[in-house]
């Protein structure tokens, strides 16, 4: 299974931990986190309190 990995620029990396996570092989997926944000969206609802019954809505970062 191939894939294609972006260049990361310095607007990726930003610290001395993501320096090490990406020297460990570690990367960023913009699509899977897309697809993660979505899902949240689409299917997981707030159960309690005043939000009960809306959306999780993920904050950036």
């Amino acid at each position: 299974m191939s894939r294609e990995v972006e260049s990361l620029t310095s607007d990726w990396i930003r610290t001395s931990a993501d320096e090490r996570a990406v020297a460990d092989g570690c990367w960023f997926d913009l699509h899977a986190a897309e697809r993660v944000r979505l899902f949240f969206r689409k299917f997981l609802r707030h159960s309690k309190g005043q939000w009960a019954g809306q959306p999780f809505d993920l904050l950036d970062w």
